[in-house]
């Protein structure tokens, strides 16, 4: 192991690829995790997850059992105890009903664990960050057109109440003023 180039041995970019959720005629794109040390199927971040059920029209369902979520040390980060249900497209592969847990799993969109790699007998390709599949799991070839989402398109916007309040002001000038009756007027707050 001479050639070892010793700067490489940690670190780096994850080993990323994209993929789709969807259902009923919309997706959102998604930054996907492969990582085979995952005991997982398919984990969905927790931030975008109720996003991702509201726009696809799906209901965030309770799990059968909760499940204790340990870290790489051994210590109990989170329990799981939610999931979705939708349709997972991965290397143009139509993947049907898959259920999603979900949990806070940090920067990354979802990730696809360990399961997820033995269920359909995918192999992770670190050196080209893809996948390989067997024959049995040929590429689907959609006919129907969805409208696709990124992640960022689906969160919904939290609203400043400073702002709501200057709206609302703004909103009762405008209907004093088509009333007709000047003397009913706010002061503005800038001049108080």
């Amino acid at each position: 192991m001479e050639g070892l180039d010793l700067t490489k041995l940690m670190g780096g970019p994850s080993l990323v690829i994209n993929t789709a959720i969807a259902l009923n005629g919309i997706a959102v794109k998604l930054e996907t995790l492969l990582d085979s040390g995952a005991n997982a199927y398919a984990v969905i971040n927790i931030r975008l997850a109720k996003d991702v059920a509201h726009r696809l029209g799906v209901p965030i369902l309770p799990l059968p059992k909760k499940y204790n979520i340990k870290g790489f040390d051994n210590v109990q980060r989170s329990v799981a105890c939610t999931y979705l249900r939708a349709h997972l497209t991965v290397d143009r592969r139509r993947l049907w009903n898959v259920p999603f847990v979900i949990l806070d799993i940090g920067t990354h969109d979802l990730i696809l664990g360990k399961h997820f790699y033995q269920e359909h007998k995918a192999l992770i390709d670190v050196a080209n960050s893809r996948l390989l599949w067997p024959d049995s799991c040929p590429q689907h070839l959609s006919v129907a057109k969805e409208t696709v989402f990124l992640p960022e398109q689906i969160r919904k916007q939290r609203v400043n109440q400073q702002f709501q309040a200057d709206v609302e002001r703004r909103d009762a000038l405008i209907d004093a003023l088509d009333m007709g009756s000047p003397s009913v007027l706010p002061i503005p707050y800038f001049l108080t």
